[in-house]
């Protein structure tokens, strides 16, 4: 891929998170990751780490606005409703965006068509 973009990175620290982020930024993109604990990711010059929660509605309208891309790798427990949480809280922010991100790509699909 020749474009480089700007994408909004939800999950980084999980394993899946962690391998798309390796991925993405041995690709040249920049990153703005959204954790929960920021010692738990390494540093990288394309990457902006934002410290907060998946599941709070702010916390993620900070990460997504201006992203091209956003990627939401956020697993869940048994018992906590944290991927359709993060789904409902990235579909608000980018709907309330005047130049919403060109994809929205989700571990969870079927937490995300719930809130379509």
């Amino acid at each position: 891929m020749d474009s480089k973009l700007e994408i909004a990175l939800l999950g980084a620290t999980g394993q899946v998170g962690k391998l798309y982020l390796k991925r993405v930024l041995d690709a040249g993109h920049t990153v703005r990751a959204l954790v929960r604990d920021p010692s738990k990711i390494e540093p990288h010059e394309n990457l902006t780490v934002l410290q907060g929660d998946a599941t709070i509605a702010d916390d993620v309208s900070s990460l997504v606005e201006g992203a091209d891309l956003v990627v939401s790798c956020v697993g869940g427990s048994k018992g906590v409703y944290v991927m359709e949480a993060t789904a409902k809280n990235v579909l608000a922010a980018v709907r309330g965006q005047d130049a919403p991100p060109k994809a929205i790509l989700s571990r969870a699909l079927d937490a995300m068509a719930r809130h379509f």
